[in-house]
């Protein structure tokens, strides 16, 4: 099988059929609208022109109006040009050619469609335009890989001539203005689109990339992942983007360049790397397209928008912070329950009456979900929320003080940084968290945090000063909890105490020379979803 039947093969399967009886109700229906227009026109200049002014006059007393003539008002040319454009813009949406149509492309057709220039819409002309467009998407798909490459930057040697890399690099996405220049967002939604397609997932909506373009800039220099780990996207002060694609994207991409320029892209470029390097992991759930559409429908209530209702106070404040669905999410219960779960991912309570309940403020969290389309994968990550009664055992082992300053490593969506908060101020409670999305819920409580994977961090005495507590829950498997404890012990002051929520195999055993170490008993079925045993251990520096 050559490269091009590779591509081909891979790519139509994705697109949506069109509906004929659509296609004949839209052609109907705007033979209808022609009928009445011409006739409008018809009555008005071969009689009515004469009178017409007294309608303008006297419906319009006292509100301004400019005065146009009926022969200018009534023209059939320009009324025709407006229904044509209104009605090609109907029939490009019965499918999903637009979608796949490469930005330049996209940019004729709108500009068409926005200065009324497109053909009369009649039924031959329709079938043949649509019909052709279909025929053409896998050609589309070629096109949009191709003019997401002509638009890398030519002067930054990031970019190479022969083809994609892992690495690229796009100017001007930030106009000198500050804001989005969506023709330059239009390419990066491409190459998520592209992307999207080899990964099986649903094409990312059209306005969500601007907008994480638009919130990126805030804060420069940053990568931000997208897309389950296959992309990820920095943004610089003087408006250049630079993107990265997992290496099983890349050759990929260059496979589908060859399939146009067959001689121009080495071989090298076009070649499946024998094994992914161990930085790349995707471990980023992707949520569906109607997910974020419905997040992004519903209402978030917090002090902005929020009117206390009642004189229970304590009932206002529980509600403070509060998601609801728009009423007509009901109509898709299967999007409705997965759309619950992604804000139980982040720390949502769902109640009785379909309210989403967060103990923070988290307007920020759901749109960061909105617009990169993934939650934290809980299984690549480790993460079992510590319940409330275990959180509270296992601070009540750390003898806090009031004025001490405690670390919780791995802190998830900071189940224990809760409970270590009613006993000292959120600003004594640090955190680190290998998740994103879970950091930015952390620094939404008020927690300091490090977005980092804890066991990978170097101690640095010029970045911190010792901890004299550290409370945690680690990762289990592969023997992680021995070795993140072992880490977190030496980031302890010399009468520090660390505990950590461990396996029950532990029970006795002195795992960390130099410490006294004490046990709980063996508990059974702590965490829902994992049939493991577990033990609390107190460990002081003798």
């Amino acid at each position: 099988m050559t490269i091009s039947q590779l591509i081909t093969d891979e790519v139509e399967q994705f697109f949506a059929p069109v509906s004929t009886d659509a296609i004949n109700a839209l052609i109907s229906k705007y033979q209808r609208d022609r009928v009445q227009l011409e006739s409008v026109s018809n009555i008005v200049l071969d009689g009515l022109s004469s009178v017409f002014h007294y309608f303008t006059s006297g419906n319009l007393k006292g509100e301004r109006y400019i005065s146009v003539a009926p022969s200018t008002l009534f023209n059939p040319v320009g009324a025709v040009a407006s229904l044509n454009s209104a009605y090609w813009s109907q029939a490009l949406a019965l499918t999903d050619v637009l979608d796949f149509m490469p930005q330049k492309r996209r940019e004729e057709w709108n500009t068409q469609i926005h200065e009324m220039t497109t053909p009369d819409f009649v039924e031959d002309t329709v079938r043949a335009t649509l019909m052709d467009l279909i025929l053409m998407r896998s050609q589309f798909f070629s096109e949009r890989v191709d003019g997401v490459f002509r638009a890398l930057s030519k002067s930054h040697v990031t970019n190479t001539p022969e083809g994609f890399n892992k690495r690229m690099i796009i100017e001007n996405v930030i106009s000198s203005y500050g804001t989005v220049e969506y023709n330059k967002a239009g390419y990066i939604h491409d190459l998520r689109c592209i992307v999207a397609k080899f990964m099986g997932l649903e094409d990312p909506s059209g306005h969500i990339t601007g907008r994480l373009i638009d919130r990126i800039k805030n804060t420069p220099g940053e990568w931000v992942e997208l897309d389950g780990g296959a992309l990820r996207i920095k943004v610089f002060k003087k408006g250049t983007a630079h993107l990265e694609v997992h290496p099983d994207m890349a050759w990929r991409l260059n496979a589908v360049l060859a399939s146009l320029y067959p001689a121009a892209i080495p071989s090298k470029f076009r070649t499946k790397p024998e094994s992914r390097p161990k930085e790349y992991r995707l471990i980023q759930q992707p949520i569906s397209t109607d997910v974020r559409e419905m997040l992004y429908e519903g209402t978030y209530f917090d002090e902005s928008n929020y009117q206390r209702v009642g004189s229970d106070h304590q009932k206002y404040l529980k509600r403070i912070h509060s998601f609801c669905f728009k009423y007509t999410s009901k109509e898709h219960p299967t999007t409705l329950s997965a759309a619950k779960a992604a804000l139980e991912a982040i720390g949502g309570v769902v109640q009785s009456n379909g309210e989403i309940w967060f103990d923070y403020n988290a307007r920020d969290i759901i749109q960061e979900i909105i617009i990169r389309g993934c939650l934290p994968d809980d299984k690549s990550h480790q993460f079992y929320p510590t319940p409330k009664w275990l959180a509270e055992r296992l601070v009540d082992m750390a003898e806090l003080e009031p004025d001490m300053k405690c670390l919780e490593p791995e802190a998830g969506l900071g189940a224990i940084a809760d409970v270590i908060a009613e006993r000292i101020p959120n600003d004594k409670v640090d955190c680190v968290e290998i998740s994103e999305l879970r950091c930015e819920v952390l620094k939404a409580k008020g927690y300091m945090t490090l977005c980092k994977d804890f066991l990978t961090m170097k101690y640095d005495h010029r970045l911190f000063k010792p901890w004299p507590r550290i409370i945690m829950n680690p990762p289990f498997s592969e023997g992680r909890a021995l070795a993140h404890v072992k880490h977190a012990s030496t980031w302890l002051t010399e009468d520090g105490i660390l505990v950590a929520i461990m396996p029950a195999s532990y029970i006795g055993k002195d795992i960390l020379p130099g410490f006294h170490i004490t046990w709980s008993e063996r508990i059974d079925n702590a965490f829902d979803g994992a049939g493991v045993s577990v033990a609390l251990m107190k460990a002081v520096k003798k």
